[in-house]
């Protein structure tokens, strides 16, 4: 028998699947089971030391289902919002097993007797918290820097904040 291999989790993702866990006890017997499965096995850190190869909510991924091509999603914490292509959400059994992998890392997951896929980390693209070390670390060295607020969408694109100018100090379009 293969051993599911454990994960490493946020101390805020581990509490997501420990709600979740309440909310499915008695629903899904194979999601309940990869939901005990997770947290029996996690290794729970803070943000600051989650390791930067390793899949945590709202990650861009690549994975591999099987052999097959690899696909890229962002794990999401639910379904709502984008295009369904987009993202991966955890509340699905591949979202859930993926969590707290690390890059080159399997796991295997069963719906049911005679179904089992193996699902495989090939890349991490953007990872929040690595993202937000980095800002940390920037705004360290250069403490007059200040980022913009930026979507979400924009960090998954373009990995970090835009730059803001003080008031006044913005050279303008005309500048470009």
């Amino acid at each position: 028998m293969w051993k599911r291999p454990g994960c490493t989790l946020t101390k805020e993702d581990f509490d997501i699947l420990r709600r979740m866990l309440e909310e499915h006890q008695d629903h899904d017997e194979a999601m309940t089971s990869l939901l005990r499965q997770k947290l029996d096995t996690a290794q729970v850190v803070c943000k600051a030391d989650m390791p930067d190869n390793v899949v945590t909510i709202d990650s861009r991924i690549s994975f591999r289902l099987g052999n097959g091509m690899p696909e890229t999603r962002i794990i999401s914490r639910d379904r709502s919002g984008g295009p369904v292509s987009y993202f991966l959400p955890i509340t699905t059994m591949r979202g859930l097993a993926l969590l707290g992998l690390a890059e080159g890392q399997t796991a295997a997951i069963s719906r049911n007797s005679s179904l089992v896929e193996i699902l495989q980390v090939t890349a991490i693209h953007y990872q929040p918290e690595r993202t937000e070390r980095l800002r940390e670390a920037e705004e360290a060295i250069h403490p007059g820097l200040r980022h913009a607020e930026t979507s979400r969408e924009a960090d998954h694109v373009v990995g970090r904040g835009r730059v803001s100018f003080p008031e006044g100090d913005d050279p303008g379009p005309s500048a470009a």
